[in-house]
């Protein structure tokens, strides 16, 4: 009796779910993101925003992904990028069924957004930390060689870059100015 093995199936299924639970928890949110309560449309302005991110439970806990897109040819198998460990450049492509049951704090995956507060605090809390120190020594002038290599170099103006500098125009370029 097939309809028998897919309640089977769907007990099993909630059972493990149930058991991740216990071991792992609930999704509680994570630092910096915003739980999307709605799932989000599987395209570029839902999942595949690029502030957007999926959290789904793992044995592990609950890891960040980014959205990749359908798998082709397999109904509701999606393919998101988890990193090797939180921070890591390095990472690997699962597939997923993302479905709509399956969405919520209280279930397998949920959507979220970068907080743009939480940017904010952060862009200024590294602005305070690089400024700790500034300020320590400003009246000391450069001396010796150092000082007047730094004056030499044009320190402080900008940086030079290769062709930037005054040079001689070629011919053509001297006359299409005189006529321009």
């Amino acid at each position: 009796n097939e309809a028998g093995d897919d309640d089977d199936e769907e007990e099993e299924e909630e059972g493990a779910l149930e058991a991740l639970f216990a071991q792992v928890g609930a999704f509680d949110g994570t630092p910096g993101w915003l739980t999307i309560d709605a799932m989000p449309t599987f395209d570029k302005a839902g999942l595949g925003a690029p502030d957007v991110k999926i959290m789904h439970i793992f044995t592990t806990g609950w890891a960040l992904g980014n959205f990749k897109g359908k798998r082709r040819g397999i109904e509701a198998d999606y393919q998101v990028w988890y990193p090797d460990e939180v921070g890591s450049t390095t990472g690997h492509i699962w597939t997923q069924k993302l479905l709509a049951a399956d969405y919520g704090r209280t279930r397998s995956w949920v959507a979220v957004r970068k907080d743009p507060a939480a940017a904010v605090a952060a862009r200024r809390a590294a602005a305070a930390i690089a400024s700790v120190g500034e300020g320590e020594g400003e009246d000391d002038e450069p001396t010796g060689i150092e000082g007047r290599e730094a004056q030499d170099s044009g320190a402080g103006r900008g940086v030079w870059r290769p062709g930037a500098g005054r040079g001689r125009r070629g011919k053509s370029q001297a006359r299409g100015r005189a006529r321009g």
